[in-house]
């Protein structure tokens, strides 16, 4: 049998594929409310802490700006974020989002807890690598998703 490589994968393998990723980030999303509750959102900003620190993204003195850029960069493939940031934080809208078309796969609520987890992850790849506690305030979904990041400190 000869192996198959991303060459040989189809369209069809690919919507397989998804269609079984949507199902795993599912579960997995239930089951980490299921187990921690309330500290879910903990868990995504560790979780994202845990990826900035093995993302290839190397900042000097890195400001809310130039952090929010890298990560935008970093996942345009799945996503398509925009941002303004102010002297406490950064508004983002995610036009294209992965998540959402998972959501929708799934017939999973936008503003849920996927979307939840998924912003609180965002925020903790933000604060690894701006170097202080960023928080994501309460969303506004659907096609365009809008939410504030708060920064533990002034930017300049």
């Amino acid at each position: 049998m000869k192996p198959r490589t991303e060459l040989d994968v189809s369209s069809e393998d690919h919507q397989k594929a998804f269609t079984e990723t949507s199902f795993l980030l599912e579960i997995l999303t239930k089951t980490i409310g299921n187990v921690v509750g309330r500290s879910a959102p903990s868990l995504g900003v560790n979780a994202g802490r845990q990826m900035a620190k093995r993302m290839p993204i190397y900042l000097k003195d890195p400001e809310l700006p130039e952090v929010l850029a890298a990560i935008a960069n970093q996942m345009k493939a799945g996503f398509e974020i925009e941002y303004v940031c102010d002297e406490t934080g950064a508004e983002l809208s995610i036009n294209r989002c992965t998540i959402r078309e998972v959501c929708q796969n799934r017939g999973l609520a936008l503003g849920e807890q996927t979307c939840t987890m998924f912003h609180y992850y965002l925020a903790g790849i933000a604060a690894e690598l701006h170097g202080c506690a960023t928080r994501p305030g309460d969303a506004a979904v659907g096609e365009e998703c809008k939410f504030r990041l708060t920064s533990g400190r002034r930017l300049r």
